[in-house]
């Protein structure tokens, strides 16, 4: 019998008896969900017909992939989200689909990262003011000394966030849960969306090290090497520094990573199994409505 549960992400990793993802066929791993618009492609396609990111879960679980054991994980650090995240994860427990949000970043290693909100660039950005969307939310302060036209005279707050582990995620949690019996003859799936604001050059050394990507079949990752990004200040696994001052040598650590990347895919230890893209759905990326969902 399988038994419902609510995951906080402080306590994800506290259940001994069980993975959280025990009876997941299929498992999505949204890194970065922002409002969870991805997951809502994957559990209600039929209401975002413009998304190309259907058709990545089509190929990987198929058309007629079951609910019921198909599973999605939302990594988004943004408290201005977490209450939409709750009601998302709340409309769908009705129907017996599970989505765990969990209100945490990822990173090459656990611990705590700062964010940056950045409102007043978003707001300048975006030209109103009138709602707070949290496009500008990341880990670079793009309203300090080095933000140009977008530079504030006072300050912005900073937001200190957990950070999990995302190789030890997705070989302890993603690849160790135990798969229900299902007739489907698709085989089992990974799927992982990665946009996280510049960490992702940190991570990534962190996966090509633990070989982490062999457990999942597709991976998408949002490279942010433009200078409206940097810096990027972050740490590696091994707490050593990697800052990225400007686009030029983002362009240039990305080459190299994405080359590591491909050249692993195809090591006979790992041949073939996780497709590389960078692939960015941003359709409907401000669709916050549950209109179609609270019937």
């Amino acid at each position: 019998m399988m038994v419902k549960r609510r995951v906080g992400p402080m306590c994800f990793f506290a259940l001994a008896t069980a993975s959280p993802l025990d009876g997941c066929y299929h498992v999505f791993v949204d890194a970065g969900a922002n409002i969870g618009i991805h997951t809502r492609f994957l559990f209600e396609p039929s209401k975002f017909p413009r998304s190309s990111f259907r058709k990545v879960f089509d190929k990987y679980f198929g058309a007629d992939r079951d609910p019921l054991t198909t599973c999605a994980v939302a990594f988004e650090p943004n408290p201005m989200h977490r209450a939409h995240h709750l009601r998302q994860q709340a409309l769908y427990e009705r129907r017996g689909w599970r989505y765990v949000p969990i209100a945490s970043a990822v990173g090459a290693r656990a611990g705590n990262l700062t964010f940056y909100a950045n409102i007043r660039r978003e707001a300048h950005f975006l030209g109103s003011t009138s709602e707070a969307l949290g496009v500008g939310f990341g880990v670079a302060d793009r309203e300090g000394a080095n933000a140009g036209k977008y530079r504030q005279a006072t300050p912005q707050r900073k937001i200190v966030r957990p950070v999990v582990d995302f190789s030890a995620f997705l070989l302890q949690t993603v690849a160790s849960r135990k798969l229900p019996t299902t007739k489907s003859l698709t085989l089992p799936a990974v799927i992982v969306k990665m946009d996280v604001e510049g960490v992702e050059f940190a991570i990534a050394p962190r996966l090509l090290e633990t070989h982490a990507l062999c457990a999942v079949n597709f991976i998408s990752v949002e490279w942010h090497c433009e200078d409206k990004f940097l810096p990027h200040k972050l740490e590696a696994a091994d707490g050593s520094a990697i800052h990225i001052q400007n686009s030029a040598s983002a362009d240039s650590k990305r080459n190299a990573l994405l080359a590591a990347l491909k050249s692993q895919a195809t090591e006979a230890t790992c041949a073939g199994h996780f497709e590389l893209s960078n692939m960015d759905d941003e359709t409907y990326w401000n669709h916050r409505s549950f209109a179609e969902m609270s019937n």
